[in-house]
């Protein structure tokens, strides 16, 4: 349509500007004749100019798909599919990193939070009511922490918890909230209502130590915690 509109105008331009007011045939004819050459540049012009827009903007458009694409091949591979948070492997680049930007000038601490008793929800009430929990408990993470904290699927029922710039005595207050909140929480399902815990293990950086030390430490106090009996928070071995 452009194309036509563009050709409609260029042949006005001539006939009105160009060719004399009254001219016979045969001038016509040659006239007609010396303009062809300059008729088929401009046009060619346009094919290609209209062609070349064309291209530019298929191309931008094929290059915001592939950055989508890319993002998305990205989220998929960072991030656990049911509950959305990073997976164990993204979120060990996030921890190195952590490492390296706190050295030893400010605090960090690692939670280690499992599920009390959580093969029973699924044995007793199905997986769906086992995912539920497990999507509720990182909602209610997330609705605890700050924007700078970091949440993993660290196994099956497993979560870590990355808090940086904070002490053990803040990480402690953060987790019993955290802790306290799903105690509190009854589940349904099958007119049978039921309710789950979390035992929770924590640990502090206490300079450039290696991260699975840390990790080590807090998956330590957490398994101390489920022999003390589970659904609380340890900082103690």
């Amino acid at each position: 349509r452009a194309f036509l509109y563009l050709s409609a105008a260029a042949a006005y331009i001539f006939g009105k500007k160009l060719m004399p007011e009254e001219v016979g045939l045969p001038k016509l004819a040659a006239w007609i004749g010396d303009i062809i050459p300059t008729v088929n540049l401009v046009v060619a012009i346009l094919i290609i100019g209209l062609s070349m827009l064309k291209f530019s903007e298929i191309m931008a458009d094929h290059q915001r798909q592939l950055i989508r694409a890319n993002e998305q091949m990205t989220r998929l591979a960072n991030t656990d599919q049911l509950t959305g948070t990073y997976n164990r492997r993204f979120m060990y680049s996030i921890l190195e990193s952590e490492k390296c930007r706190s050295g030893d000038r400010r605090p960090y601490v690692i939670a280690i939070l499992d599920i009390d008793n959580f093969k029973q929800i699924n044995d007793r009430f199905g997986h769906l009511a086992g995912d539920k929990v497990l999507q509720d408990i990182v909602q209610i993470i997330l609705g605890l922490i700050r924007t700078g904290d970091v949440v993993a699927r660290w196994g099956g029922e497993e979560f870590l918890v990355l808090l940086p710039n904070t002490d053990l005595f803040n990480g402690i207050s953060v987790m019993e909230r955290v802790r306290k909140t799903l105690a509190d929480k009854v589940y349904e399902s099958d007119g049978i209502t039921f309710q789950t815990t979390l035992t929770i293990g924590l640990a502090d950086s206490t300079g450039k130590q290696p991260i699975d030390d840390i990790i080590s430490l807090a998956d330590e106090r957490l398994y101390r915690g489920k022999r003390e009996g589970k659904n609380r928070v340890i900082t103690c071995s």
